[in-house]
């Protein structure tokens, strides 16, 4: 449970190189074990907590984004970012999920300034800008509107996929891991982009799970 805790409060999906003053400075490797355990070679901890990451993003429904590229890394987001999504603390690194969607290649223009999704011909993916989700405390994703990407926020290294639902693949799969059990609000209510779809939600339940009534 207290992997779990951590996950919720300082993990972070994102991209590993992105610049300083949109996203915040990257954390390295030792800053990024630290935050999760006193001991910065516990790499069985962080791999761990890293899955969580992600089962938290399968679990949230995240139906809307995908297929896209995805980079992960532990980092802390600005002020201006976090406001964005209703969260304050700049000086925690977090989850953060930045995407670099894919889209059919046009007949006629082909992909433009963009390229050629690998592995698949007929589209194309633009990495020059990001849209970016972060989860809170409530294990959710929080996400801003999709109107224009991140252009100060490239995608350089991609490391998982989301496919047409969606769901969150690491390139690499993170061996000696165990699947992360689905919070009480997941189980509970029906969920799309993380947010709940019933109205009227118990006042005792909103005040437990404040996602679930939107943000």
């Amino acid at each position: 449970m207290t992997s779990i805790r951590l996950v919720g409060v300082v993990i972070s999906i994102g991209v590993l190189v992105t610049t300083a003053s949109a996203l915040g400075k990257p954390a390295g490797t030792g800053d990024s074990a630290r935050a999760l355990s006193k001991s910065s070679s516990d790499d069985g901890f962080e791999a761990q907590a890293v899955r969580t990451c992600v089962d938290r993003w399968n679990q949230g429904s995240m139906l809307s984004w995908g297929p896209a590229l995805v980079d992960i890394s532990f980092r802390t987001l600005d002020r201006a970012r976090l406001a964005e999504v209703g969260l304050h603390d700049a000086h925690a690194r977090r989850c953060v999920a930045l995407f670099a969607f894919e889209y059919p290649r046009d007949p006629s223009n082909g992909c433009g300034r963009a390229t050629v999704a690998s592995g698949r011909p007929g589209y194309c993916v633009d990495r020059s800008g990001t849209f970016f989700c972060v989860i809170d405390r409530y294990g959710a994703y929080a996400c801003p509107p999709r109107h224009e990407p991140l252009r100060t926020a490239p995608l350089r290294k991609a490391n998982a996929v989301t496919n047409r639902r969606g769901v969150l693949t690491l390139n690499t799969p993170l061996d000696g891991t165990r699947p992360t059990p689905p919070l009480a609000w997941q189980r509970l209510y029906p969920h799309t982009d993380g947010l709940s779809r019933l109205v009227g939600v118990p006042r005792t339940c909103s005040s437990k799970f404040p996602t679930l009534v939107g943000r």
